[in-house]
């Protein structure tokens, strides 16, 4: 376990660019830590404009370009937060999805021990872990086998998950595991708030009877920035926030937009039914797919999972669910998203 994050400590954070890990990226800059973030594209996002964050191009997918990233001397602490990674709805063997997820983890990992760092955290998922029948409220696991989970997104992300751990006896690992992130500092990019975005323009008013537990990005970034100190060697920490139904994110969008609608909810059974079509008819349009058969299959499965853990050792603290939709639909009213992107239509 790493003791201390001092100023001769370079945190090098992958996917500084998406929506986790530039909301980590400004938070250890809020600190006063040395940032280091891999940039994929020329984008940098709004909320690190003007942090002091060294930036260095490179792909996760590409190990020749990693060595400048995590370069560092002998009086230099080095630690990881590897968070880069590709979030898919979408069903079937998606060959970017693995490339991405799972090399991507690999060469990281390799090139974190190549380079002695100190720490490496890595930013999994719950749905990495497989959830047993007949359980009630979802632990940590030990075991990690791909064919257990469902979907490739899981499948990815659980392989990934097994490679992290089974190099622990050479690298001081810890894995934080977040459930469905949702919260400000994103356009639309992110599904959950792609869905919000639409309910509270009237895009949308149709729903599922399902749900699954959201939390708050910037909850998410708080324990993953602790686990560099305070997380054990090997180990794994579920960050979750609060099960919660689709119907009542829309409700609680329409109510933080100040906008009057009336929710229309589907049974599962019928969802099941009509989402390869409503995949396709995106397919056809060029709209973002928020209705497919992989998340009719994750709002419909067990989503009570244990942040008890994390709590514990990390001083992770979910805020309400009601507080981040309300600051998710300010931060986009605040930047003038009149929604008109056609991708968050349908």
């Amino acid at each position: 376990m790493l003791s201390e994050i001092t100023r001769d400590t370079i945190v090098c954070v992958t996917g500084i660019c998406g929506h986790l890990g530039s909301v980590i990226g400004a938070e250890l800059c809020r600190k006063g830590c040395r940032v280091r973030g891999l940039q994929h594209d020329s984008r940098i996002p709004e909320l690190l404009q003007g942090l002091p964050v060294e930036y260095c191009r490179g792909d996760v997918t590409s190990p020749d370009t990693l060595g400048s990233f995590l370069r560092h001397d002998g009086n230099e602490k080095l630690c990881v937060i590897h968070c880069a990674g590709i979030i898919s709805i979408i069903g079937g063997y998606q060959e970017k999805l693995h490339r991405v997820n799972v090399t991507g983890t690999i060469n990281m990992v390799d090139a974190a021990i190549r380079n002695c760092a100190d720490k490496f955290v890595y930013v999994s998922s719950v749905h990495s872990i497989a959830i047993p029948q007949k359980v009630k409220v979802i632990t940590e696991t030990e075991v990690y086998h791909p064919s257990e989970v469902i979907g490739d997104y899981a499948r990815t992300k659980c392989e990934a998950t097994a490679y992290v751990l089974s190099q622990k006896g050479k690298l001081d690992v810890t894995v934080v595991q977040p459930s469905g992130i949702m919260g400000p500092y994103d356009l639309g990019r992110n599904d959950l708030v792609a869905l919000i975005a639409s309910v509270a323009i009237g895009k949308r008013r149709i729903g599922v009877n399902g749900g699954y537990d959201m939390v708050d990005v910037r909850d998410i970034a708080k324990g993953t920035i602790s686990a560099l100190t305070n997380g054990h060697k090997g180990e794994c920490y579920i960050l979750s926030g609060h099960y919660v139904s689709i119907p009542d994110i829309m409700k609680i969008s329409l109510k933080a937009a100040g906008t009057n609608g009336r929710i229309i909810v589907l049974p599962l059974c019928f969802a099941r039914i009509a989402a390869p079509f409503a995949c396709l008819y995106a397919k056809l349009t060029g709209k973002k797919p928020l209705f497919t058969p992989y998340a009719i299959h994750t709002v419909a499965s067990a989503g009570n999972f244990s942040h008890a853990k994390a709590t514990e050792e990390l001083g992770f603290d979910p805020r309400p669910i009601e507080e981040t939709i309300a600051d998710t639909v300010t931060y986009l009213q605040k930047h003038n998203r009149s929604f008109s992107d056609p991708k968050l239509a349908g």
